[in-house]
C-alpha cells in the first residue's frame, strides 16, 4: 500500500486535485472491500492493487504528456475574488 501511494506521487496532502481525491476513494474502497470480505485472498488483493496502480500510473503519464488530457480530468481554477472584489462567474 505504501509503495502504491509513493509511486503515485502523493507526498503532499495539502494539494489535492479532484482526480487525486477520486483515486483516494477508490483505493479506500479496495482496502475496505478486502477488510470486510473474508473470501478475498491476498493474491486477489495484490492483483487488484497492481491493476489499480497501473491505471493510476497511466493516468499520471497521460496527464503529464497531454495538456488537453490534463485540462479534461483536472479542469481549471475559477477566480471568484480579485483585489477584494467579488467576480461573478460567467
Amino acid at each position: 500500500m505504501i509503495l502504491q501511494i509513493n509511486l503515485s506521487g502523493k507526498v503532499d496532502f495539502a494539494v489535492n486535485t479532484p482526480l487525486n481525491q477520486i483515486q483516494n476513494y477508490i483505493l479506500g474502497g479496495i482496502i475496505g472491500g478486502v477488510i470486510c470480505n473474508s473470501s478475498i485472498t491476498i493474491i486477489q488483493f495484490m492483483i487488484i492493487l497492481l491493476i489499480w496502480s497501473l491505471i493510476v500510473m497511466i493516468i499520471k503519464y497521460l496527464r503529464n504528456q497531454s495538456l488537453l488530457f490534463r485540462q479534461l480530468v483536472e479542469g481549471h481554477p475559477v477566480i471568484l475574488i480579485h483585489n477584494g472584489q467579488s467576480i461573478m462567474c460567467k
